[in-house]
Formats: structure tokens, C-alpha cells, sequence
């Protein structure tokens, strides 16, 4: 850990969400309520120094 903005991944195939599925997350941050996009195959985001990112995930058929 350092002082500098982190970039995470995560792929949902390590929450059991295979690529061949036929489903996508649909995901809200938890803290402002904001949209934060679809993810298909990977989840990528900044997490700022010292901070923390929380999301709602909500199943989507594609």
C-alpha cells in the first residue's frame, strides 16, 4: 500500500458469473447512489488513497 490511487479488478467468473452465463452485473455505487456501468466479463475502478469503493450489483440478463 501506498499514498497513490489503486486500480482494481475483479472478474466474475470468481463469483461464479461464467462468461458463457448469458448475464452481466449491473452496478450502483453504494455510497452515492450513482450508476456505475455494466459489467459483462470484469469489473475495473480507481479506489483513492486511503478510501474504499462499495457496490450494489444488480443480475441483468444480455
Amino acid at each position: 500500500m501506498d499514498d497513490g490511487d489503486a486500480v482494481t479488478e475483479a472478474r466474475l467468473a470468481d463469483f461464479g458469473l461464467s462468461e458463457n452465463a448469458g448475464a452481466a452485473l449491473s452496478l450502483t455505487d453504494a455510497m452515492t447512489d450513482e450508476p456505475a456501468g455494466t459489467a459483462e466479463e470484469t469489473i475495473m475502478f480507481r479506489v483513492p488513497a486511503h478510501d474504499c469503493r462499495v457496490f450494489l450489483a444488480r443480475l441483468i440478463e444480455r
